[in-house]
């Protein structure tokens, strides 16, 4: 951050200096690689520079996924949908400024659900991927809609390793001789005696205000010029970064979804995963099970998803067939002896009954109730279980810290809850 703002503030002076004899566009790079900024207003060149600058800023922020192998999207909407799809079906995609860690961008995204909550009495919950029509967001179906809050995390692996990148950066500047139309092949010689290779930005040195300029594309391999001849100094600098090795997840991800050829029971269907049903193929060893849908046709009362063997149940009070069901699980499974830089934490509870002064009801864990003691510090939190009985849909809220650690869910019109099952799996970083 230091760097970028210095580098900002030398070229917001130098841009200053020049104010009053400033050619407008002007825009490159001097002999000794300063940046130079001769403009009046805001060019395409200069927001190539911004964009870079800007890309060096974020690198700070993805040190950690660098460590960790992934990143990670905490994406919380409170917002009513006015996506209404069709009666009670509604699709929402987070805004940037609702994703702590921004917008998920990879397809090899996974997401796991945290909370779970609108203020109506029948709903379901479908995380909605990168790369889909409402993606990333979330869907979910209620008959009486009230104010959601809904949020998902989604886990992302590096595929831009930033910092290495910046700090690995080699110059090249290529010269487009003068007399030069149409395509020009870069030359060894006219790149200072070395080709650019690798994954490279190109800045423009003297590009806006020298003839040809506004209609030349560029590329590695060479330059294209439309309709022009170069009579004036035409040169490009590329910042190359070398392919390096990008970090792992210490997990692998596993996508499970219900086929539709599974029948649909009333009352209790358990369903064990094979491997054509998950991306990733079936899970195995050492697994920690989150939920990523549960969406079915009818009333259902309750998910829960177990990781061995690999398989999940929910319960239909009753139901109306398969039609726009989504029943899915992730899976993040881990090697033997593998550290992963963060504390894994599960923890669950079967309650025959549970009272509360309202229809809403708090559980906090015990130290009986979580494997590897109760979570503490930065940590993520995933729905595994949720399952009440009764015969409306229960909303379901994993309580993580700086909170006190449990599970929240909404028993509506009562203040009783029995045969309760719940569970959330806890990723604790920094504890």
């Amino acid at each position: 951050a230091a760097l970028v703002l210095a580098l900002v503030f030398a070229c917001c002076a130098f841009a200053h200096a020049l104010q009053a004899s400033c050619n407008p566009g002007m825009v490159g790079v001097s002999d000794q690689g300063e940046l130079m900024l001769q403009s009046c207003t805001r060019s395409s060149s200069l927001e190539t520079i911004l964009n870079r600058l800007d890309a060096l800023e974020g690198a700070a922020a993805t040190q950690q996924g660098n460590a960790l192998g992934f990143t990670r999207h905490h994406c919380n909407t409170t917002r009513p949908s006015a996506n209404a799809v069709f009666a009670g079906y509604h699709y929402y995609q987070f805004q940037d400024e609702e994703c702590s860690g921004g917008l998920p961008q990879s397809l090899s995204c996974v997401g796991m659900l945290s909370v779970t909550q609108t203020e109506a009495n029948n709903e379901d919950f479908s995380i909605q991927f990168p790369g889909t029509s409402w993606g990333p967001g979330v869907a979910w179906y209620c008959e009486i809609c009230g104010s959601p809050n809904i949020e998902v995390v989604y886990y992302c692996p590096v595929e831009r390793n930033e910092p290495a990148r910046v700090s690995t950066a080699i110059r090249f500047v290529c010269s487009v001789p003068t007399g030069s139309s149409g395509w020009h092949a870069f030359s060894a010689s006219d790149c200072h005696g070395a080709l650019p290779n690798g994954t490279c930005d190109v800045i423009p040195r003297f590009g806006l205000g020298t003839p040809c300029a506004s209609v030349t594309t560029v590329s590695l391999l060479g330059v294209s010029i439309s309709g022009c001849t170069v009579t004036q100094r035409l040169e490009y600098v590329f910042m190359c970064y070398p392919s390096l090795p990008l970090p792992s997840p210490p997990f692998t991800a596993h996508k499970c979804s219900v086929p539709d050829s599974a029948p649909e029971q009333s009352g209790l269907t358990v369903y064990n995963f094979t491997s054509a049903d998950c991306s990733g193929g079936l899970p195995s060893g050492d697994c920690d099970p989150t939920l990523f849908s549960r969406k079915a046709c009818g009333d259902d009362g309750g998910v829960i998803v177990a990781a061995n063997p690999p398989s999940i149940q929910w319960n239909m009070n009753t139901n109306c067939g398969v039609v726009g069901r989504v029943i899915g699980a992730t899976y993040l499974c881990y090697p033997p002896g593998i550290s992963p830089g963060y504390t894994r934490h599960t923890c669950s509870a079967n309650l025959a009954s549970e009272s509360s002064q309202t229809d809403v009801f708090v559980h906090t864990w015990t130290p009986a109730e979580c494997n590897n003691n109760i979570p503490q510090g930065n940590c993520d939190a995933f729905l595994f279980s949720c399952a009440i009985a009764g015969g409306t849909e229960k909303n379901c809220a994993a309580v993580g810290p700086p909170h006190t650690p449990g599970i929240t869910w909404k028993n509506p019109g009562s203040s009783t809850s029995t045969q309760v099952t719940v569970g959330v799996v806890y990723y604790c970083f920094n504890e």
